[in-house]
């Protein structure tokens, strides 16, 4: 189309036509703006400044017949300078399906402003402004869906994650315990089963409260983790119990390894924790088992662990214990282990 002279009505009407094709073809907002400036210079103006805001910052697109390419960047607010309406610039608003998406500003072709340029000039804007609108529309639903993928992963994750401490919780280590014993077996590696549980920290709840002892339980948190290798997993049980498990392990010669591991775990408690002003001693308790050694499942290295632990109780605590109790205190009724367990913390 012809820039020396105003175009007629079947020129407006093709190009109008052809407009809204080349508008179309794209939903990203880039993309769009850079086909809004192909539309409007320089049939319908010889320079194009478009503004539209967008939920993070505003975008901007320059154009002119210069033989410049258009320019489309998100600017901030302080850099945006709007064009001299004194110049001859025809600023126009970009509205779409009831609402404004941004502001367009053409600066007249070398002959002036006609009412008939005007006239189409407001058509390809009106186009322009849906397509942006279109292009604004996907953006937010992109942003959208990624909004809601991240909430899913962000709950699954807290699924596997204890609220206190941000360790793994039981269901994380339960499930990597039963990955871990399937490895085990198919490639003949080891694996151990740290079962840990506090001295004295019932007698830290009764005395300082329990905000406080969730505190200390965020800071046993941070030594077990920091006292293990990198790749063993450090997981809350639940109360005061802590979970540690260690893989590929030698097939022979892991109990050895697990057994210095868990020394290490028990002497990192020698040091008392600095909670919130106070100086607070706490011990723990250790029951160990060993894949082969102990047991061939997930459940079985579960049960001699825990069986250890209560074996580390009651012989006094602030120890390592590799075997069971015997068996009439296995035997004991579920409730009255576990109140034996809560009395044993106080000490």
């Amino acid at each position: 189309m012809e820039r020396t002279r105003a175009p007629d009505a079947r020129e407006r009407q093709v190009f109008l036509a052809e407009a809204s094709k080349t508008l179309g073809r794209t939903l990203d907002l880039q993309d769009t703006l850079a086909a809004v400036a192909r539309v409007i210079v320089p049939h319908a103006a010889d320079a194009l400044v478009v503004r539209v805001e967008t939920e993070d910052e505003p975008w901007e697109l320059t154009a002119d017949c210069d033989g410049r390419q258009a320019k489309v960047r998100p600017v901030p607010c302080a850099r945006h300078r709007a064009p001299d309406p004194a110049a001859g610039w025809l600023e126009l608003p970009l509205s779409a399906r009831g609402h404004g998406v941004g502001t367009a500003a053409l600066r007249p072709p070398e002959r002036g402003w006609e009412e008939v340029d005007v006239l189409f000039a407001e058509e390809l804007i009106d186009r322009c402004a849906l397509a942006v609108d279109n292009a604004l529309l996907h953006r937010r639903t992109l942003r959208a869906e990624r909004l809601h993928r991240e909430a899913l992963v962000e709950v699954a994750a807290l699924a596997y994650r204890d609220a206190l401490t941000g360790l793994a919780n039981r269901r994380a280590l339960q499930e990597a315990l039963e990955r871990a014993v399937g490895h085990a077996l198919r490639e003949r590696t080891g694996v151990a089963l740290l079962y840990l549980d506090l001295d004295g920290f019932k007698a830290v709840n009764d005395r300082l409260g329990h905000l406080i002892g969730d505190q200390l339980l965020e800071h046993v948190a941070r030594r077990l983790t920091h006292h293990v290798r990198g790749d063993d997993i450090v997981a809350r049980q639940g109360g005061d119990e802590f979970l540690v498990m260690l893989e590929d392990l030698p097939w022979d010669g892991g109990p050895a390894i697990a057994r210095r591991a868990a020394e290490v775990v028990v002497r990192s408690f020698e040091q008392p924790f600095v909670v919130a002003g106070h100086h607070i001693e706490v011990g723990a308790s250790v029951g160990l088992s060993v894949l082969p050694e102990d047991a061939m499942d997930a459940v079985g290295l579960m049960r001699r662990a825990d069986a250890a632990m209560y074996t580390a109780k009651r012989e006094g605590g602030q120890r390592v214990s590799e075997r069971a109790a015997p068996a009439r205190h296995l035997r004991l009724a579920g409730p009255l282990r576990r109140n034996e367990r809560r009395r044993s913390r106080g000490g």
